[in-house]
Order: C-alpha cells, then sequence, then structure tokens
C-alpha cells in the first residue's frame, strides 16, 4: 500500500474511534472522581475493546503509517540526491538523526 494512503487510512480509523475514545475517557474520569479503582474500572470494559487497547491500537497503526510515509520519503530523497541537512530538515530531525536514517534506511 501506498505510504500516504496508509496514513490516510490510518487517519480515518482514528477519526471513527475518536469520539469512542474520548467518551471512554470521560467515563474513566468519572469513575475516578466517584472513587472507583482502575480495577473496577477496567474490569467492565468489554475484554476485547477496552480503552487502554483501542489507544494502544491507535497509536500503533498511526506509528506504523508513519514510519511508511517517512521512509518513502527518504527514499525518495536519497534517488533525487538531496544531502543530509536538507533531509533532516524536512523531517524535522537533527542532523545526527537525518545522518543515521539515512544510513539505517541504505542498509535496508
Amino acid at each position: 500500500m501506498d505510504a500516504l494512503a496508509a496514513l490516510s487510512e490510518a487517519l480515518e480509523v482514528m477519526a471513527r474511534d475518536h469520539q469512542v475514545l474520548t467518551d471512554r475517557v470521560e467515563q474513566l474520569q468519572k469513575g475516578r472522581a466517584e472513587g472507583l479503582s482502575w480495577q473496577e474500572l477496567l474490569a467492565n470494559e468489554a475484554a476485547d475493546n477496552g480503552t487502554l487497547e483501542l489507544l494502544s491500537e491507535l497509536l500503533m497503526q498511526l506509528t506504523v503509517a508513519s514510519a511508511q510515509l517517512r521512509r518513502s520519503v527518504v527514499q525518495d530523497l536519497r534517488r533525487q540526491g538531496t544531502d543530509v541537512a536538507t533531509t533532516a530538515g524536512l523531517l524535522g530531525v537533527s542532523h545526527q538523526r537525518g545522518s543515521y536514517i539515512l544510513r539505517v534506511k541504505a542498509e535496508r
């Protein structure tokens, strides 16, 4: 799948699940304010669809999609002959991190 398409898909999933997660966080806040323990609150959630699991899944999808896009951008920038400093600047990382990313990508 194209890196931009993967990121778009991850963002769509996040948008769909945003309200669900927001509602759950509000419920957790209310429960904590009422003195309920984390065990009581989390035990009441569906075992396979809990708040923390949903949050982890969303973050993982975004992390994977972001990495795919970053890898694709780095590969294209290398093919275009972009230097390390420029690549780092475009990625929003330090020169050292940019150099590392380029080196690791070159080894793959």
